[in-house]
C-alpha cells in the first residue's frame, strides 16, 4: 500500500515538471517571438483541442513567466472566446449543442458539419479582431 502511494507521488511530481517545462518553453518561444499575433493563433488553435477554458489557464500561466504586452494578452483573450466556434469541443456549450442533435436524431448534423460551417466564420471573425 505505502509503495503504490510512493508511486502516485513520483508520478504526480513527474507531471507537475513536465507541465512546468512545458510551460516555460512555450513562454519563452512565444516572449522571443513578441508576436501578438502568433499568440493570438496559437491560443485560437489550442481551443480546437482543447476546452476554451483550460486553455486560458495554461495561456495565464504562460503569461506570468515572461512580460508580454497588453496587445498580446488582448488577442489571448479573443482567441479564446472566438476559438470556442472553430470546434464543438472548444467550448461546453459545442459539446451539449451535438449531444442535443443526437439526442433528437438528425443524423445530418455531425462533427463534421460543425466544422464545416463555423471554421471559415471563425477564421474570418478572429482577422477582424486581430486589426
Amino acid at each position: 500500500m505505502l509503495n503504490n502511494i510512493l508511486v502516485l507521488i513520483r508520478i504526480l511530481f513527474f507531471y507537475i515538471y513536465l507541465i512546468f517545462n512545458i510551460v516555460s518553453t512555450i513562454s519563452s518561444f512565444l516572449s522571443e517571438k513578441n508576436s501578438s499575433l502568433l499568440i493570438g493563433y496559437s491560443s485560437f488553435f489550442m481551443c480546437s483541442i482543447m476546452n476554451n477554458i483550460p486553455m486560458s489557464i495554461l495561456y495565464s500561466n504562460i503569461f506570468s513567466y515572461n512580460a508580454f504586452p497588453y496587445n498580446a494578452i488582448y488577442c489571448c483573450i479573443i482567441s479564446s472566446n472566438i476559438g470556442a466556434l472553430f470546434t464543438p469541443l472548444g467550448a461546453l456549450a459545442g459539446i451539449m449543442f451535438l449531444n442535443i442533435i443526437k439526442s433528437f436524431e438528425i443524423k445530418n448534423f455531425t462533427f463534421k458539419t460543425f466544422i464545416k460551417y463555423c471554421m471559415p466564420l471563425s477564421l474570418i471573425l478572429l482577422s477582424i479582431s486581430f486589426l
